[in-house]
């Protein structure tokens, strides 16, 4: 993903994705938007928290998250669309 720094937005519609490639994402410095994250359970949410320039995350169908999990979005502070 080092070649994509400056991609603003992913939509991980119809992908695979899991926590563990939500790991990954921390390359992506640029992100502001991530949607459709459906494979992602609370340890992804933790990857998330390195994204420090995203401002808008959809959590829409993500049935593998907890509110202990949700509380770790806290900590994006750029966060404005949830």
């Amino acid at each position: 993903l080092s070649g994509f720094g400056t991609l603003q937005s992913l939509d991980l519609s119809n992908s695979l994705v899991t926590d563990t490639g939500l790991g990954h994402l921390k390359e992506l410095a640029a992100l502001r938007t991530l949607a459709n994250c459906k494979r992602v359970s609370n340890t992804g949410l933790a990857h998330l928290t390195e994204l420090k320039h995203l401002r808008f995350l959809d959590l829409h169908g993500c049935r593998r998250l907890t509110d202990s999990g949700v509380t770790q979005l806290r900590y994006l502070r750029t966060l404005r669309y949830l």
